[in-house]
Parts: structure tokens; C-alpha cells; sequence
């Protein structure tokens, strides 16, 4: 859905705008290029505005269409961990990719597919398993916890989903910063 998908790429460039802010007012010479940033910010804020509106009317059916394509993601997510588990492996985390932590961007991409489609696809990963040992319970109790959450609550709008797409993509970043500091990802 085009308003979906508009409301998170606005969401994400203010939040852009917000850290090239920080940035610039760190610096007396760049006010120019701050008081633009500044404007292009106010701009998109009245644009997710307008688009707040539309994602927040109720549609009980197609909003909780969402949430329960989220929960077949997440039980996908856990079989892959009791896989690992039945198998004495753990989860690759890096999905046998060069890019360390390629797992977790791969949940937010698939949660990202079910909000762009609003709920009409439910991607279904594939695991690849490792010896390597990492925290993975730190993935796991997140995604576990998360489930639990919404499976106690049906989505009333599409904003709803939208909304526990970050919640849950802020958790997945704050696992990504704990995993960075642990250096197991770089």
C-alpha cells in the first residue's frame, strides 16, 4: 500500500533530518545548509501529516491482516531457532553473507515486505546454521517477546502497524549496538 510505505520513507528522512541537525549545529559555518534542512524537516512533517490521516481510519480486516502476517514471520523466525537447537548449531548470524548481523536486517526486511503489502505477503526466510556462538537469545526473546505482545491485541489501523514495525525496528538496533560493542559484529 503506496500510503504505508510513504508514511515510513517520510518518518525516515525526518529522522535523517534530525540527525544531520545535530550535525550541522555542532558547526557555526554550516547555518546555511542547517536552516535548509530545517525547512526540508517542517516540509515533511506537514506531508506525514497528511498521510497520518489516511493510515489511521480504522480497517479492522486489513490492519490486523498485518499483525497476523508479523506473527507467521516471527513463528518462523523461532522454528529456526528450534532448528538450531535440535541440530546443536546456533542461527547463523551473518547468514553467510559478508555483511556481519545480515539476520537481523533480514527480520526488519521481512516485517518492512508485510507492511509494504499490508499483510497480502508473508515472506518466508531460510536459515543457515553455524558453530559460531553469539548471544542469539537476545534475538530470540526479542522476537518472542514482540509475538507475544501482539498476539494479546488486534491492529485497528494500519498506524498501528506501522508503529510496532519501529518499536520492533528499534529493538532490532539495539541489539545490533550490543552485538557491536561485544564485537561480535563490526
Amino acid at each position: 500500500m503506496k500510503e504505508i510505505e510513504k508514511y515510513i520513507e517520510f518518518h525516515d528522512d525526518i529522522d535523517r533530518c534530525d540527525f544531520r541537525i545535530a550535525v550541522l549545529k555542532q558547526d557555526e559555518v554550516d547555518k546555511g545548509e542547517l536552516a535548509e534542512v530545517e525547512m526540508l524537516k517542517a516540509k515533511l512533517q506537514n506531508e506525514i501529516l497528511v498521510l497520518k490521516d489516511a493510515v489511521s481510519e480504522e480497517n479492522l480486516y486489513n490492519a490486523d491482516l498485518i499483525r497476523i502476517s508479523y506473527i507467521s514471520v516471527f513463528n518462523n523466525y523461532i522454528e529456526g531457532f528450534a532448528v538450531a537447537k535440535n541440530i546443536g548449531k546456533v542461527v547463523d548470524l551473518d547468514q553467510s553473507m559478508m555483511n556481519h548481523g545480515y539476520l537481523l536486517g533480514m527480520l526488519i526486511h521481512d516485517l518492512f515486505g508485510v507492511l509494504k503489502t499490508a499483510g497480502e505477503t508473508i515472506p518466508l526466510s531460510y536459515f543457515m546454521y553455524s558453530s559460531r556462538k553469539w548471544e542469539s537469545t537476545l534475538l530470540l526473546d526479542a522476537i518472542t517477546a514482540f509475538r507475544e505482545k501482539i498476539m494479546q491485541n488486534q491492529f485497528h489501523n494500519y498506524l498501528q502497524g506501522i508503529e510496532f514495525y519501529f518499536e520492533f525496528r528499534q529493538a532490532i538496533r539495539q541489539i545490533a549496538d550490543k552485538l557491536r560493542t561485544d564485537r561480535v559484529i563490526y
